[in-house]
């Protein structure tokens, strides 16, 4: 008996999903006009996207980095703060001394997670603004004694 009801309430919600599911998905489907692409406010999306350009996308990117950056070195402050209060009052206990080493371990995480969030921005920020590393090689000839840069030195096999 038991089983029979939770399989009935299990019918029961997939049956409310499905039937939500199938009115977005019908509403969606009569706002789009049959051979175009819909845009966000076809499909309900009131407000214009941020980014309008790889600038634009890059300065989301930066700030939501600087959040992530300000939050974990917060975390930090407060772990590190936290343990030491846990060193002062530990009086010889080895549970809190241990607890005092599992905080410092968590604020040298989250120092880390705050050094590789500014990595990660400058990565992406290279790659979609598609500029070439300052120490990367240029893509000059090399003039080998004089010569035109489109000919061969000699005893090379082109």
């Amino acid at each position: 008996m038991i089983l029979q009801e939770s399989n009935t309430k299990k019918c029961i919600r997939f049956c409310v999903c499905l039937a939500f599911l199938f009115s977005v998905s019908l509403a969606t489907q009569a706002a789009i006009t049959p051979g175009t692409i819909p845009t966000g406010q076809d499909i309900g999306i009131r407000e214009p996207s941020p980014a309008n350009s790889v600038s634009d996308l890059v300065s989301i990117l930066a700030s939501l980095v600087r959040w992530v950056y300000v939050v974990f070195f917060i975390i930090t402050v407060l772990y590190i703060l936290l343990a030491a209060y846990n060193y002062l009052t530990a009086a010889g206990e080895d549970a809190k001394i241990q607890l005092a080493h599992k905080e410092m371990k968590w604020a040298a995480v989250a120092i880390t997670v705050a050094f590789l969030s500014v990595g990660a921005e400058l990565i992406i920020k290279d790659f979609l603004t598609n500029k070439p590393p300052s120490n990367a090689p240029s893509n000059t000839p090399i003039n080998f004694q004089g010569q035109n840069p489109g000919t061969v030195p000699p005893g090379v096999i082109p």
